[in-house]
């Protein structure tokens, strides 16, 4: 998909980190940024910030976990022009035992860092399919859309949605022939204010933006910024398809004394395939245990979903 300068371009989460490199980025392009965060004097001082460079922004504080706030925020971006690009990027974590957290806080995370998107797909889609023309919805997930860490695990419910949402409207969006795709970024460490800046693998936001943009560009519905954590995604599907065996905490291996209760039909994966490869085995990525086909693609950055329309 061509970036086409004069198009506009929304960005949630702008006022700082990944939000705010996305919409430098697009306004490097061309593109007119309508600029949204929840924290209006943060959101002032970035828009300033991108003017400074020539860029033309709107802002508008939003709590993106209102749906009225999100209609309002469609409503300003598609008055001034037409929407190529809809970043929906916004993000929180809350740090606890799962049972330990309370109900507002799993609501809090969850409105956020998922239900957000939702008010942003039904907000903008019919928009974007009225008007006719390419375009694409750039999601911010995260290595918790294919991993899980203890601690956070508010974070990783959201995260996972956020990759079954993005894989379902992909498929319904090329279904109904629109020109409009989806694409879901899943960042490693970004030195941002929800992650360290000391790891030692963590990139720029500039350069997750980067990623991003060369994604949207070639229309791919995910991308990882990190090409180095893949094999651990394929070993996390690969073990989930096994029936946890490699999986499970070393506390409740030594319980289970490493025994997990597998269905038999884990053993005829390939034979139920009538012995063909599957789709990320031909993309030729290294398979170590057998898996299914979208837990390939996703390990595949996608290739084997449907392809969109250019």
């Amino acid at each position: 998909m061509r970036i086409e300068p004069g198009r506009v371009a929304v960005v949630t989460g702008g006022a700082s980190g990944i939000g705010y490199a996305l919409a430098t980025a697009a306004a490097s392009r061309g593109l007119r940024v309508v600029l949204s965060d929840v924290r209006a004097d943060a959101l002032d001082a970035a828009a300033d910030r991108l003017r400074e460079s020539g860029a033309v922004v709107t802002t508008v504080v939003a709590d993106v976990s209102r749906p009225a706030d999100i209609d309002r925020l469609a409503q300003t971006a598609f008055a001034l022009g037409s929407v190529q690009l809809v970043c929906s990027n916004a993000g929180i974590v809350v740090i606890g035992r799962a049972w330990e957290l309370t109900a507002a806080d799993w609501d809090r995370v969850m409105s956020i860092n998922f239900m957000a998107t939702v008010h942003l797909v039904r907000a903008f889609i019919p928009r974007l399919i009225e008007a006719g023309q390419s375009a694409q919805l750039l999601v911010t997930g995260s290595m918790a859309s294919v991993t899980a860490r203890p601690q956070i695990g508010p974070y990783v419910a959201a995260k996972h949605a956020l990759l079954g949402l993005c894989e379902s409207l992909n498929h319904e969006l090329a279904d109904a022939g629109t020109g409009v795709g989806v694409t879901l970024l899943l960042p490693g460490k970004v030195a941002t204010g929800m992650s360290r800046e000391d790891y030692p693998d963590a990139i720029t936001p500039d350069e997750a933006a980067r990623i991003a943009f060369d994604a949207v560009a070639h229309r791919r519905p995910l991308v990882f910024t990190h090409a180095d954590r893949i094999p651990e995604v394929e070993r996390r599907f690969a073990a989930i398809v096994a029936g946890g065996r490699g999986w499970l905490h070393p506390a409740l291996r030594s319980a289970t004394h490493g025994d997990v209760h597998l269905h038999p039909a884990r053993h005829h994966v390939r034979a139920a395939n009538h012995g063909r490869l599957g789709p990320l085995q031909r993309a030729g990525v290294p398979q170590r245990q057998p898996c299914r086909s979208g837990s390939r693609a996703a390990a595949a950055g996608g290739r084997a979903w449907r392809p969109l329309r250019t």
